[in-house]
């Protein structure tokens, strides 16, 4: 049965099969909207009073971080493939 939206975890699942597919498809879309947000908030919060944003510490954070996330979402999208084929033989 299809969810109302019309797409759900288990054709997600396809899609990220491969870790690296996980990596540029969820991994580097959920850092650049967190350090967009991250970085709107502090234009918001510092104002016009001369302060910089931390760049070279914020990338070299973002790529560990890019990573573990893309390991998490792709050890979940590999279960819930297993979970599906197991579903499908029985």
């Amino acid at each position: 049965m299809h969810s109302p939206i019309g797409l759900n975890l288990a054709d997600i699942s396809l899609k990220c099969a491969n870790y690296w597919q996980s990596v540029l498809r969820f991994g580097l879309p959920f850092i650049v909207l967190y350090r967009g947000i991250d970085y709107l908030l502090f234009r918001v919060t510092a104002g016009n009073i001369g302060l910089r944003y931390h760049w070279p510490l914020a990338l070299i954070m973002d790529v560990p971080v890019m990573l573990f996330v893309s390991t998490l979402w792709w050890g979940l999208m590999r279960e819930i493939a297993a979970w599906k084929q197991k579903n499908w033989r029985q």
